[in-house]
């Protein structure tokens, strides 16, 4: 008999539901307020249009400036999950606090607020942060707006490689070394690269590791039962393969089963 099987974490991570749920409740309780959120909630275009239905605005991370001349004094910003850089949300308490009837509602993971907080205690001009990511995703640009003191982005253990052969980091010999990630950045090769940066640099760690492993090994645990894998996502996630840089996560994930 065939059977299909959900895993366990099927949907929205936590942090996103959490700050769907809390647009939709201010949705309901504050119709007199005007709802904006710095970027878009979530990457689920049917969700994002209800919202839209519902006349919540969309402000782009380069346009708050403008938004912030022209919103109402009863507005609400709503930073989305993945958090925004500290001078974005820095303009929206500044104008919160310039007029009484607005406010800031921050829906960042709290994973990757505690980064920042990390980030803004242990960093200085004493360090030099490995920040391992995507350079362009939402989150690392938040991170790294934390970070004090020189930091470089990788996208991954073989970036770091190649920085190393290349001599592009003989001048942090003598800092501590923070090592941090994206939140969903793949946890093996993390921990490859911290182990490559601790037998070729050296120095003081400070460990900072929140990929969401408990999602990832739920799903190895079915792949040996299962024929087949289906992972559904709107279109506007993509990886990339050596034979396409389209190619959508649904079709990776049957490639690989």
């Amino acid at each position: 008999m065939r059977q299909v099987r959900t895993a366990e974490y099927a949907g929205f991570c936590f942090g996103v539901k959490r700050a769907v749920d809390a647009v939709f409740r201010l949705i309901e309780e504050k119709c007199d307020k005007k709802i904006y959120t710095i970027g878009s909630l979530i990457h689920n275009p049917n969700v994002n249009e209800r919202l839209r239905e519902n006349g919540v605005t969309v402000i782009p991370e380069d346009k708050v400036d403008e938004a912030l001349r022209d919103a109402p004094d009863r507005s609400v910003f709503v930073i989305r999950t993945h958090g925004v850089p500290h001078p974005v949300k820095a303009k929206l308490e500044a104008f919160a606090a310039a007029h009484s009837g607005a406010e800031v509602l921050d829906m960042t993971c709290p994973f990757v607020a505690k980064i920042y907080k990390i980030m803004t205690e242990n960093t200085g001009d004493d360090t030099f942060t490995f920040l391992f990511g995507s350079a362009t995703h939402p989150e690392v640009v938040g991170i790294s707006s934390y970070i004090r003191g020189d930091y470089r982005i990788f996208s991954g253990l073989s970036e770091l490689e190649q920085a190393v052969s290349d001599g592009g980091l003989q001048n942090i010999a003598n800092k501590k070394i923070i090592s941090a990630s994206q939140t969903t950045h793949n946890l093996e090769d993390y921990q490859k690269s911290k182990n490559f940066s601790k037998t070729t640099i050296q120095t003081d760690y400070f460990l900072i590791q929140y990929v969401m492993l408990r999602k990832r090994d739920k799903r190895k645990s079915m792949y040996s039962p299962a024929n087949a894998m289906l992972c559904s996502s709107s279109g506007d996630l993509r990886a990339p393969t050596p034979r396409s840089s389209t190619t959508s996560a649904t079709e990776i994930a049957l490639r690989r089963i």
